[in-house]
């Protein structure tokens, strides 16, 4: 079923298209993470594009909140905003958590580097997803798209395990084990928050097909 006949200059596809605008941004945001798990300093800015973000998020919800959607939709599509704004949120904190405590082991680091990357590397691919979802027509291509991105939070999953076990099996100080807890956590977060987004996307497709 076919709910976009094409692009249009105002309504629900209209707002949903430029909303990609977040997804992009998060996509930097990724791509930059890489960056700083190699060193680089590049922390602020992933920050910078967080505050572009959420100068989006405002931007979006005035949209939103002054008639340019359906009633019905109003609350998933701010909930859908502030969703997409909180994927680049936690990518920053993310790379701020792993740049405030170094590892001096130099075994635990590449573990560690090597992990975060993988969840990373999840993440482009589902930020992929989400941003073709934005434009897509159909509800069968909408639930094979959201599919995808349960598929890819669930390898994501596996990875944070590894990292818990590695945390758990490792001997070393409390400050170390902690942040190798939190930082599979917060990788963690980074792909629920990309599979919320797919539920709540997906659920504003359907109530416009109804």
């Amino acid at each position: 079923m076919r709910i976009f006949s094409g692009l249009t200059e105002v309504g629900e596809q209209k707002v949903l298209v430029q909303m990609r605008k977040l997804i992009s941004n998060a996509q930097n945001a990724s791509k930059l993470l890489y960056e700083v798990l190699d060193g680089s300093s590049n922390l602020e800015r992933i920050h910078e594009i967080k505050s572009e973000s959420y100068e989006e998020v405002v931007n979006f919800s005035n949209t939103i909140t002054s008639g340019a959607v359906s009633p019905n939709v109003i609350p998933d599509m701010l909930q859908l905003v502030e969703l997409e704004y909180k994927i680049t949120d936690m990518i920053f904190v993310l790379a701020r958590s792993f740049t405030r405590y170094k590892l001096t082991n130099p075994v635990q680091n590449r573990f560690v580097r090597l992990k975060i990357k993988a969840t990373n590397e999840l993440a482009d691919k589902a930020l992929g997803v989400l941003y073709d979802m934005h434009s897509a027509g159909r509800i069968e291509d909408i639930r094979r798209m959201r599919g995808k991105v349960r598929v890819i939070e669930e390898e994501g999953d596996e990875v944070k395990e590894e990292m818990l076990n590695y945390a758990y099996k490792t001997k070393t100080n409390f400050k170390t084990f902690y942040h190798l807890i939190n930082l599979s956590y917060i990788s963690d977060d980074v792909l629920d928050n990309c599979e919320d987004t797919a539920d709540v996307l997906m659920n504003i497709i359907i109530s416009l097909a109804t």
